[in-house]
């Protein structure tokens, strides 16, 4: 049930992704023009659960939950815009899409543990994916997270 607690958040940047919530409802991400992407806690301090809506459109500039929102994490995960992101089906690993025709995978753990100077508002370069597609010459425009830890990518060049 809502609560009606709201957060609301104004990126760094414009989005250029869907926003997209962890399957335990904790974590927000959103990826930026510039190929960063960024992840909140929903649950902040408070411990409450976020709401029911796993994804949202990126066409809001705000992002909104249950109390929270604290910015915990920047990493730059690709060249150009990124376009999609999606969490795998168990949670443990951030796809992300862009431009680029990429597709990145990233270990949860290594995007949600604490930066190595304790400091939120700077770009953590030291993120490395954990896996790397790159099987598409033009940008992707899909990217969907199957059972099993697959996914499926779209991209102009292989629809």
């Amino acid at each position: 049930a809502s609560t009606g607690q709201r957060w609301r958040t104004k990126p760094p940047e414009p989005l250029s992704s869907n926003v997209c919530v962890s399957p335990c409802g904790t974590f927000i991400l959103a990826g930026a023009k510039s190929g960063r992407c960024y992840v909140w806690n929903a649950l902040g301090s408070s411990g409450s659960s976020g709401g029911a809506s796993s994804r949202a459109s990126s066409s809001s500039s705000s992002a909104s939950s249950s109390s929270g929102g604290e910015l915990i994490r920047i990493w730059t995960a690709h060249n150009r815009p990124v376009t999609c992101m999606s969490f795998s089906s168990d949670g443990s690993l951030v796809l992300t899409a862009g431009q680029d025709g990429i597709v990145n995978a990233f270990a949860l753990l290594d995007v949600v543990s604490s930066s190595s100077d304790g400091t939120t508002d700077a770009v953590d370069n030291s993120i490395r994916p954990v896996r790397t597609f790159s099987e598409h010459h033009l940008p992707i425009s899909s990217l969907v997270a199957l059972p099993s830890n697959r996914a499926v990518s779209v991209s102009s060049d292989r629809q």
